[in-house]
């Protein structure tokens, strides 16, 4: 099954519904309820997030999906038990998921190359960060990155307009100063610290906690976390969406 159209549910943009729908597919596990039961219900909701993410064709969600799997099984001391014969049916599963509903996402992956005007802007504003932080360690101002970054150090040859630095991590940074970035950084170590002392949720918690990490460093998807639905990162990053800079 191909579609043609990205799905985007109803958010500004697909990458939005991609980041939104990656950090459900593991904080659905964080509900409680311990019996097979709740747990087959569990994981039929998470499929159906999995699916959703997929039908969105987001880059960066479909990489934190990665991420967020891999760190929430290995991270926490959890090898995959190959011999128990629940994980290859969910392997399968997945699989025949990925085949009906993910032929765009798979043919956006391979695409990825740094010639790519998505890859090229990302790598080009990503290198500027470090030096936009020496150049204002106090930071640029709430809301200031893009005006900084388009006034000061994008290339004069270039005259696409960002909304932001095409990373929630990297804007924020930008914005707030070194101080910040200081506590942020603590903040994050504070939150994976919590995650591996869980008693119940360890899993699903380092599952969402990397998933969240990786889209924000591809995307904008932090700028309004209590709302989402008005996530920056739903949009390409750029004033001018149809030029695909997307994750």
């Amino acid at each position: 099954m191909s579609f043609a159209y990205r799905l985007d549910f109803g958010f500004w943009n697909p990458n939005a519904a991609g980041a939104f729908f990656v950090v459900l597919v593991f904080a659905v596990f964080l509900l409680p309820g311990h019996s097979k039961q709740a747990r087959a219900i569990k994981g039929i909701f998470a499929l159906a997030f999995f699916i959703a993410v997929l039908l969105t064709a987001s880059r960066a969600a479909l990489l934190g999906l990665v991420v967020g799997g891999l760190a929430s099984w290995f991270l926490t001391g959890r090898p995959l038990p190959l011999k128990n014969w629940p994980i290859w049916v969910l392997g399968f599963i997945l699989l025949l998921s990925c085949a009906i509903f993910g032929s765009k996402s798979l043919r956006r992956i391979s695409e990825i190359s740094a010639s790519e005007p998505s890859t090229a802007s990302r790598l080009e504003i990503y290198s500027t960060i470090p030096a936009m932080l020496l150049a204002a360690p106090g930071g640029w101002g709430h809301g200031n990155a893009t005006q900084a970054y388009e006034n000061w150090f994008q290339d004069h040859r270039d005259t696409t307009g960002f909304k932001n630095l095409l990373s929630t991590h990297g804007t924020w940074a930008v914005e707030r100063g070194m101080v910040f970035l200081v506590f942020y950084v603590a903040a994050w170590c504070l939150a994976l610290w919590i995650c591996t002392s869980l008693a119940f949720g360890a899993l699903a918690c380092w599952g969402v906690c990397a998933a969240l990490s990786h889209v924000g460093s591809f995307g904008g998807c932090g700028q309004c976390l209590l709302s989402w639905y008005c996530l920056p990162s739903g949009d390409t990053g750029t004033t001018e969406p149809c030029q695909g800079f997307e994750g």
